[in-house]
């Protein structure tokens, strides 16, 4: 059996999968499988998947019909035989030291989870992210402050560990893992800080690797440049979910000014999504949608504005103070930079 299963989904990447693919097959860590899940793209990827995969033995393919990341990744998760589950979105690539790093600290460690720093690749710029820690491990003490509460909420004033959701920077052992931590990319925006979340729950330590081991590339064709209907609705049920995990674990007090930093977030993400439809006059509809929502009017109002970055203090008094054609001016500006 493998040490490690490498799940990748893939979906309508076909000018990246093989950049994604042979940078794990080159990894110097070679203990491993590769489940590719074809979650039927509507281009050439699913065929690309049968045709590397003849590259190596170690790569598996798994067909389905279209059900979403989340969904593929749970297709994967299924047929995987390793101990430890690395997923890499089809997209991207890694250092060639990614399985072996991530591995070793889990092991030096003894821990259940590992994490490491990445890259942001734009055209051909490469900008390192760092973690926020100076240890090389977190126990179970530790845990819900300096790793659970960042995910909840990001705060940017220089005194707040923040981390980055992504699975992809993780690897995680398969037996702490369960089918309920896996929560829909369609019903939760963000849905990799829920599984972190949950799964955070289940460890007694967390390996940390302060080096950048994963590439993350943005592109036109990413998520994140794309309108996304519902996105308010998605960002609304990760603050639920957020604010009944505080309560549940008796950490409200302690997690409240994250719970308001998530909220400042998710307003300013839907703004700006709200922008990528191009046309004022459906923006100020969505615009009056944000202002009905807890979002707004129990997290966004309740934040102090000095504690906000400059962009961020814009465009809270600009909707605040319903400043709807400036808003819509800025942050189109702000998008298209």
């Amino acid at each position: 059996m493998p040490r490690i299963s490498v799940v990748v989904p893939v979906y309508k990447t076909k000018l990246y999968l093989e950049k994604c693919i042979n940078s794990i097959l080159s990894q110097s860590f070679t203990d491993f499988e590769m489940i590719l899940v074809d979650d039927g793209s509507p281009d050439d990827s699913g065929k690309m998947c049968d045709t590397l995969s003849k590259k190596d033995e170690r790569i598996k393919v798994v067909h389905k019909e279209n059900g979403g990341l989340t969904s593929a990744r749970i297709a994967g998760l299924e047929k995987a035989n390793g101990e430890y589950i690395a997923f890499v979105d089809s997209d991207d690539y890694l250092h060639e030291d990614y399985l072996l790093n991530l591995f070793n600290a889990i092991k030096q460690q003894n821990a259940e989870l590992a994490i490491c720093g990445y890259y942001v690749v734009k055209g051909e710029s490469q900008t390192p992210v760092y973690l926020p820690y100076k240890k090389n491990s977190l126990n179970k003490s530790e845990i819900d402050d300096k790793y659970i509460l960042p995910l909840i909420g990001r705060i940017y004033d220089g005194k707040h560990l923040n981390l980055p959701g992504f699975m992809c920077v993780r690897m995680f052992k398969k037996s702490c893992m369960a089918l309920e931590m896996f929560v829909s990319e369609r019903e939760f925006f963000t849905e990799d800080d829920v599984f972190n979340i949950l799964y955070a729950e289940k460890v007694n330590n967390i390996a940390i690797i302060n080096e950048p081991l994963y590439y993350y590339v943005q592109h036109d064709q990413s998520l994140t440049n794309c309108y996304r209907k519902g996105k308010l609705h998605m960002l609304q049920n990760r603050y639920n979910f957020c604010e009944k995990w505080l309560m549940e674990k008796d950490l409200y007090q302690k997690g409240e000014n994250r719970l308001i930093a998530a909220a400042v977030s998710a307003v300013n993400a839907c703004i700006d999504n709200a922008v990528l439809l191009n046309d004022y006059r459906l923006f100020k509809n969505e615009i009056n949608e944000i202002r009905k929502t807890k979002l707004y009017l129990e997290g966004f109002l309740n934040v102090n504005p000095n504690s906000l970055a400059t962009s961020q203090k814009l465009n809270y008094y600009l909707l605040k103070f319903n400043l709807n054609g400036f808003l819509y001016i800025y942050r189109k500006a702000r998008v298209k930079a």
